[in-house]
């Protein structure tokens, strides 16, 4: 029933265990791992023959759960909501759910919030829970079981704010614009005030979408104002999330960035990494336009984690700019698999509104692979999704352009890449625009005004990156424009020059056959030969983290490891199963003509032709020489967070610990809004970790009081939340002492 284990704990809930029952566990060599102060972690496989035992007796099961739901109700309603369900107390497991549902959804932890409703069994749930439910499948990812229900509460008249704030977001969802502004004002005629700012910045972004952008952005920026004054920071961010939008349609990139760092900011300090994503798409992209494509690629795979596990939703979006990532590394083939992904992704959850951007980004990867039936249908399917919708005037004469150019009518590519270089956006236009002066170029020489238009067309932005398919095209315009002034950014697209100072492409860099990167910190990831691959089994995934940590070792080392001691002949079986998968996979991605998990009888190692790179081992080597942003930037998430085996365990602790570790050491020695930066970012990965915490408090205190006061409450809650403690009243007194206003 206890996941940690303290005499006191056991005395508290009167569990009638005799005196010496701790020391009689540690000395029977029953696995518990000692955490310190008297408290201890019992393995999962003691606690789960336990809870076998427990279950045989119904009543005492049910008794000693609800004794445990009631003690943490006020501390931790989350915990305290899973006793109360299997102690089938179900009028404290309502009680319970009316608390933590809102604030989860708040969170927009939808994941966790589906398990958590998966494991109520009340009998006839009252609609408010039904609407939770429903709310949480279609998050989740099961819209086509949450989106019935949602309805038939609907038609019945029983939706909430709540229903009906998801019931706009399917309509957007749908691109259904028009229907997203109708449920909002009819929700927001129907409900007070205090239950409906959600709905009103759904109105807002329905206004926005429907041309209205000044009214959309006005009622943003309202209730941005009005949420700081309340001081309530996540309703600003949303307010900002949604704002951004606005700005993003006037052109407005100042006001955007502006808009994206605060709301970044206001999240990042309440710790809601599901709520941040959509942001930290936005960030990754502005990353990848400015060229720095390692930072793009960190920000992605982060998202990406936090999206599998708390809002699956925002993966097809994500795997959109994931596409762009990789063809800006030129590994095209990979961009068609992740945009095959993205659009898997929106049909099955109904994300009817971004199918036409993968459909037309697909026609393009298409066209630069040298398919061009797939690429035209691709790009037809795309067109009868737009027709008759608003948004074609948008999305559409860009790519008309391409599809016009890559048929050789000038005439029609011209036309249609003028409507799209007068249209809002970045990217777009601004190709569009330099697609326009090579057909300028073709019609005679240009003059020093051409080169100011595409300098003033590229502004910011990387040309590289964006112009990553549109090389040979306009190859020949970047060598006149250089002609004319050799700085032009543009010159970045012919390479570098030969001794003859003629134009000429750069020589191709293939990816070297024989290396294999390892991500396993977050998702895992896995490219072997350049091609990337997924692993059927998870232990598979634990095999390659250990020979890719330890470099070789025999079936009894790595077993020992895997299956914590285990010597029975089904895990044996299954490490052999494990291990051919792996060797089948590398192989079947690379095409390697040699084994890539080589065994000589008494040994498994990665055979040495391989040059590997792990993303954990690459975080120590960087910690190692003094680069602790650079080991930050690459860490993702936590080493494979699946893996519950103890090995694993202790290698994450460590790898995460002599990272806090680095960035507590390198705050302290050298101050500055570069360390804050890393504080902050560390505080993220150890929420109730004292050192980190404490350290990012005091770096705050001399210049940002009032953010040194958020950050000690924020340290505070994950406390009391993560280790149901308070802050000890000796860092109280060092704070209080040092200036921090505390009661």
């Amino acid at each position: 029933m206890l996941g940690e284990w303290h005499d006191d704990l056991v005395r508290e809930l009167d569990l009638q265990l005799p005196g010496g029952w701790l020391d009689t566990v540690r000395r029977a060599g029953l696995p518990v791992t000692p955490l310190g102060r008297g408290w201890y972690r019992p393995h999962g496989l003691l606690l789960s023959t336990l809870d076998a035992g427990l279950r045989h007796d119904p009543a005492r099961f049910r008794t000693l759960h609800g004794a445990q739901a009631r003690r943490l109700a006020a501390s931790d309603p989350l915990r305290a909501l899973h006793h109360a369900a299997q102690a089938q107390d179900h009028a404290l497991t309502l009680e319970l759910a009316a608390g933590v549902l809102p604030r989860l959804k708040d969170r927009g932890e939808f994941a966790l919030m589906h398990s958590v409703l998966s494991g109520l069994q009340v009998p006839d749930p009252p609609p408010w829970l039904r609407e939770y439910r429903a709310v949480a499948r279609i998050e989740a990812g099961e819209p086509e079981l949450g989106e019935p229900e949602l309805r038939a509460l609907h038609d019945q008249g029983l939706t909430t704010a709540v229903g009906f704030t998801a019931l706009t977001l399917l309509a957007t969802r749908r691109g259904d614009f028009a229907e997203q502004l109708r449920l909002a004002e009819l929700g927001l005629a129907l409900f007070p005030a205090e239950e409906t700012r959600a709905l009103a910045l759904q109105r807002a972004v329905a206004l926005i979408s429907l041309g209205q952008v000044h009214e959309g952005l006005r009622v943003c920026e309202a209730a941005a104002a009005q949420a700081r004054a309340r001081g309530a920071p996540l309703e600003e961010a949303a307010a900002l999330t949604m704002g951004q939008y606005a700005h993003q349609m006037l052109g407005q990139w100042a006001e955007r960035a502006q808009a994206v760092a605060r709301a970044s900011a206001l999240l990042q300090e309440q710790r809601q990494g599901a709520r941040a994503l959509p942001l930290m798409n936005i960030l990754a992209e502005e990353a990848l336009l400015r060229g720095d494509l390692d930072g793009a690629h960190a920000g992605l795979l982060q998202a990406l984690d936090i999206a599998g596990r708390h809002s699956p939703v925002m993966a097809a979006q994500l795997h959109l700019t994931l596409a762009q990532w990789q063809v800006a590394r030129g590994d095209l083939a990979a961009a068609r698999a992740t945009l095959d992904t993205a659009l898997d992704t929106a049909r099955r959850l109904g994300l009817e509104v971004l199918r036409p951007f993968a459909l037309l980004a697909r026609f393009e990867v298409l066209s630069a692979l040298g398919a061009p039936a797939e690429a035209e249908a691709a790009y037809q399917d795309a067109c009868t999704l737009l027709a008759g919708n608003a948004r074609a005037e948008v999305l559409l004469p860009f790519y008309s352009g391409l599809h016009a150019w890559g048929r050789q009518d000038l005439a029609g590519a011209k036309s249609a890449f003028a409507r799209a270089a007068a249209l809002p956006g970045r990217t777009q236009p601004a190709r569009a625009g330099l697609y326009l002066l090579e057909l300028q170029r073709r019609a005679g020489p240009l003059g020093p005004d051409a080169a100011a238009q595409a300098r003033q067309r590229l502004g910011d932005l990387s040309p590289l990156p964006l112009l990553a398919l549109d090389r040979e095209a306009l190859r020949p315009l970047a060598a006149a424009l250089v002609q004319l002034d050799p700085t032009h950014p543009l010159g970045a697209l012919l390479g570098p020059l030969p001794a003859d100072a003629t134009p000429a492409a750069p020589a191709p860099q293939p990816v070297p056959t024989t290396t294999l990167d390892v991500r396993l910190l977050g998702a895992v990831q896995i490219w072997a030969g350049g091609h990337a691959l997924r692993l059927p089994l998870a232990k598979s995934a634990e095999v390659l983290l250990w020979l890719g940590w330890h470099g070789a070792g025999s079936s009894a080392e790595i077993m020992n490891d895997l299956w914590d001691g285990s010597r029975q002949s089904k895990h044996h079986e299954y490490f052999r199963v494990a291990v051919r998968r792996l060797r089948a996979a590398l192989t079947q991605a690379s095409g390697w003509p040699f084994d890539p998990v080589p065994y000589d009888g008494q040994r498994y190692r990665l055979h040495p032709d391989l040059t590997l790179h792990l993303d954990a081992r690459e975080v120590m080597t960087r910690l190692g020489q003094g680069e602790v942003a650079g080991a930050l930037d690459l860490y993702s998430g936590d080493l494979l967070p699946g893996s519950e085996g103890e090995w694993v365990r202790t290698l994450r602790e460590g790898l995460r610990g002599a990272l806090l570790d680095a960035v507590v050491d390198a705050a302290r020695t050298q101050p500055g809004e570069q360390s804050l930066s890393l504080l902050r970012r560390a505080a993220l990965l150890e929420p109730a970790g004292e050192a980190v915490n404490v350290t990012l408090i005091e770096a705050l205190l001399p210049a940002h009081p009032r953010d040194a006061l958020g950050a000690f409450r924020s340290y505070a809650r994950h406390l009391r939340r993560l280790l149901d403690e308070d802050v000890p009243e000796r860092l109280v007194r060092r704070l209080r002492s040092q200036g921090l206003p505390l009661p």
